[in-house]
């Protein structure tokens, strides 16, 4: 359970259950903190396809193919983080919603 401590320290991830203690987590935030996770590991990923299409477009030298080529891979990382943003909304509401119940 090495790994849960190393990302529980990680901004965002504060609320990961304590895997040694059952009587503090249950299945709902096990599958919270996999979402956590998920949507954080989505972002980066996103992130880095921005920088690197970025660094093509810069690298391109002109040329029109491999401008647009950059140019559509940073539209379509720009989405997905977009998709990430909207659907870690989405959580917190219906998360919010469920335990307010």
């Amino acid at each position: 359970m090495e790994i849960i401590k190393i990302l529980g320290d990680l901004p965002g991830l504060k609320n990961l259950p304590d895997y040694n203690n059952p009587n503090k987590w249950s299945e709902a935030s096990a599958i919270a903190s996999i979402f956590q996770v998920a949507i954080a590991a989505a972002g980066l990923v996103a992130v880095a396809f921005i920088v690197i299409n970025a660094i093509q477009m810069s690298t391109s030298n002109g040329n029109p193919e491999k401008v647009k080529k950059a140019r559509n891979g940073i539209i379509y990382a720009v989405i997905g983080l977009i998709i990430v943003i909207t659907a870690e909304a989405i959580i917190l509401f219906v998360s919010g919603n469920v335990k307010a119940s």
